[in-house]
């Protein structure tokens, strides 16, 4: 390779210009001489340095301990470099030197809803993709007792199945894509709005904000639903087996009574405007806000 100027050493070197002076001022790189154009001259042995001392830089090394390498290490070789690094992080491993926290914000309403699932006598599992130290961080904050780490799209459907193998009614909560088989395989697929619109399709409640506590409204909407069904079968119950009889002549040969047909179709038609009208009440349900 012919020698060349400051520019292309910077280049080959994949460093600034700035930084080649900088290394030249502290003592660590020098010109081999001097081009004809009078500019400094460099050649292949100035451009491994250069690397060496590049290197040397991005492993956390000084320039006291740069320079140091450099007296024992003719050829540059990074091998020699990555070793004394090593010894370099055995020296200061028993020293904490810094400190890197990561953590997953948990919703506000989330410890209010699942204190609330608690406390209906539902049992909560979380499954969480993360490593088990953080899942096991979450699930103390949330006081969740069963939690389960490292889950792959495939676990979730795996946990499903065995909840539903124990006889039990599952609900499933998630808005990621992941999540979208498990939520099909659940008895109740819950989708946080958010949600990817495949997930949405595989649910049958979608959350539009993503407050866990509308889950508790779900809940509370959906058993005031099914009581006033009962209600209803019962109302419509009570109208048929009391006037279908009668229409029939059930009374007739103890009291004489017959029901006209204009009357029993009244009845069957309040039976029918007595189940809307309590159907109706549910417009004034009122689930915590």
């Amino acid at each position: 390779m012919a020698p060349f100027g400051i520019g292309q050493l910077a280049i080959h070197a994949d460093v600034a210009i700035d930084t080649v002076r900088y290394y030249e001022r502290n003592g660590l790189l020098s010109p081999s001489g001097r081009l004809s154009s009078g500019y400094r001259r460099y050649g292949v042995s100035e451009l491994k340095r250069l690397r060496f001392i590049r290197r040397a830089k991005v492993l956390g090394f000084s320039l006291e301990d740069i320079r140091e390498l450099l007296k024992h290490s003719n050829n540059y070789n990074v091998a020699k470099i990555k070793t004394k690094a090593q010894a370099k992080l055995a020296d200061i491993e028993q020293c904490i030197v810094g400190l890197l926290a990561v953590a997953d914000p948990i919703k506000d309403s989330a410890p209010e809803a699942i204190a609330a699932l608690r406390a209906a006598g539902i049992r909560v599992v979380m499954a969480a993709g993360d490593g088990r130290t953080t899942a096991a961080a979450l699930a103390k904050q949330l006081d969740i007792d069963e939690f389960c780490s490292e889950v792959r799209p495939q676990d979730n459907s795996d946990l499903v199945a065995r909840l539903k193998a124990e006889s039990r009614r599952m609900a499933m909560a998630g808005d990621g894509i992941n999540d979208a088989p498990a939520l099909a395989a659940a008895d109740v697929g819950i989708a946080v709005g958010t949600g990817k619109g495949v997930v949405m399709s595989s649910a049958q409640v979608t959350l539009v904000k993503r407050d866990l506590r509308s889950i508790l409204r779900a809940r509370e909407i959906s058993q005031a639903t099914v009581a006033n069904m009962k209600q209803n079968l019962v109302f419509a119950f009570a109208c048929n087996a009391l006037g279908v009889p009668i229409a029939a002549g059930v009374l007739y040969p103890v009291f004489g009574l017959l029901l006209s047909p204009m009357i029993a179709a009244l009845a069957i038609s309040l039976s029918s405007v007595s189940v809307v009208a309590n159907a109706l009440r549910l417009r004034g349900t009122h689930p915590r806000p």
